[in-house]
């Protein structure tokens, strides 16, 4: 086919308006978009800036604060989540993006579109879009766990994990538990921040306990410098139980006095201002618990408890009171000047208390020093079916007995007057006489009638006929004296 040099021209010139249009219309090159920092934390600043090849007439620079956004943009419009600034220089893009504690943490997208008049008088554009990482500063801020334990026992270690920036806590971050140097455990933080791992101790010492993070790109967190927590635990040996009796030396006076039950316990360190607690819990010896804050720091301190059967032949005052028990208690590298103080809790029977007739508010801890009995501050703290608990504070461990007074039964005194005879006046009572009304038939009382006046009517005859008869004799009598 024969090609017409006019249709040749118009080929070649078309040619060169689209090579002209693709060379003068503004490009980017791929590393021009730059970040100051790639990494940055929340509350950093980071400058984003891009040169261009040639003068622009406007630049838009737009970003998130999210992490939401996975597709990158393709128009420079300004869509809802993102911040849009307009900014230029002649052939550069500047801008400064200021992030803080709100945004999330992982890759944000930044979009610069630019426009410019190319050679040719038309209009050209330009979209260029880039990622950066936002990262967080973790920390372990908090422990919790025991600072005494005993050997045998098993306790937990907990350790706190949260965002250095925010103070919001970390879930699902592992942290790691050292005894000093030794390797522990790990754990994931709960949706709390917390991590424990369980922990079984053996031998009496001092462990220093370390937990820390390290850097976690899955969650964006880098370590700081606050990335650890250490923390004492003292592990002291388990209370033990003893039955032994002793025999006073030879020639000393007094009966022996049988040391019957006794507990001892020992800490490598006390250190003030923690309470140390130790748990005796038997009514045999007669104490529960002995609660001592020190002064100043005690090494190696060992608490014996003692029950006694009477009081030592080396105390020669008695005490005053019914005495419930007797009990040593001895205390090994702490002085009493060190206490700052210490708390006895002990139970009484109630069976003791009724049996004797004590009155449980004078319950009391005596204690002897300097060779005479002081009666302690004492309080009932609690009670159960068969004893009472009692509290009483020491300034110091010697032999002590636990004691209390009977009732009191108040005479009562009652005036008896002097006796008085009374001749009581009786008046008879004259018993009511019942009457009782018959009621008589009308016919009976006629018949009555007629027979007292028959009767009646013969006693008058009888009379008439002796009247007369007398009245005869006399006259005949007269006649014969005439």
């Amino acid at each position: 086919m024969k090609i017409k040099p006019l249709e040749f021209l118009i080929f070649i010139l078309s040619c060169l308006v689209l090579i002209s249009v693709y060379v003068f219309a503004v490009q980017i090159d791929t590393t021009s978009l730059t970040f100051n920092e790639t990494n940055p934390h929340r509350g950093d600043a980071i400058l984003v800036y891009a040169k261009w090849n040639e003068t622009i007439n406007s630049s838009v620079i737009a970003f998130n604060m999210t992490n939401s956004a996975t597709t990158l943009l393709r128009n420079y419009t300004c869509i809802s989540g993102f911040v849009c600034n307009e900014t230029y220089n002649n052939t550069w893009t500047n801008y400064t993006i200021t992030t803080n504690t709100t945004w999330s943490l992982g890759k944000h997208l930044v979009k610069i579109y630019v426009n410019s008049t190319s050679e040719s008088g038309s209009s050209v554009s330009n979209v260029t879009e880039a990622n950066f990482t936002l990262w967080s500063w973790s920390e372990v801020n908090e422990s919790a766990h025991a600072s005494s334990v005993t050997a045998g026992s098993s306790t937990k270690l907990y350790c706190r994990a949260r965002d250095k920036n925010t103070t919001s806590v970390i879930s699902d971050y592992n942290v790691t538990f050292y005894d000093n140097t030794t390797y522990l455990g790990s754990n994931l933080t709960n949706s709390s921040g917390w991590s424990n791992i369980s922990k079984s101790w053996s031998t009496v010492a001092v462990y220093n306990i370390t937990c820390n993070v390290t850097d976690n790109s899955t969650l964006y967190y880098n370590a700081s410098e606050t990335n650890s927590n250490t923390s004492t635990i003292t592990v002291s040996a388990a209370p033990t139980t003893i039955t032994t009796s002793t025999t006073p030396p030879s020639g000393s006076s007094g009966t022996p006095v049988k040391k019957v039950t006794k507990k001892a316990k020992t800490w490598t360190k006390i250190t003030p201002g923690v309470a140390t607690i130790m748990k005796i819990d038997d009514p045999e010896i007669g104490l529960k618990i002995i609660n001592i804050t020190v002064k100043n720091p005690a090494q190696t301190v060992t608490i014996t408890v003692t029950k006694l059967d009477k009081q030592p032949a080396t105390i020669v005052h008695t005490v005053s009171g019914k005495v419930y028990k007797y009990i040593e208690i001895e205390a090994r590298n702490l002085e009493d000047e060190n206490i700052d103080e210490a708390k006895i809790q002990f139970p009484v029977n109630k069976s003791w208390i009724s049996k004797n007739n004590i009155d449980e508010t004078t319950i009391a801890l005596n204690r002897y020093h300097d060779k005479k009995w002081e009666k302690l501050p004492t309080q009932k703290v609690d009670e159960d079916d068969d004893y009472n608990y009692y509290e009483a504070e020491t300034p110091g461990f010697t032999t002590f007995a636990v004691t209390g007074e009977e009732k009191v039964t108040t005479a009562i005194t009652t005036t008896i007057p002097p006796a008085t005879t009374t001749v009581p006046t009786t008046i008879p009572v004259i018993p009511e006489i019942a009457i009782e009304v018959v009621e008589i038939e009308p016919m009976f009382i006629f018949t009555i009638i007629i027979v007292i006046i028959i009767i009646a009517v013969i006693v008058s005859v009888i009379k008439l006929k002796k009247r007369r008869k007398r009245k005869k004799e006399k006259k005949g009598s007269i006649q014969f004296f005439e």
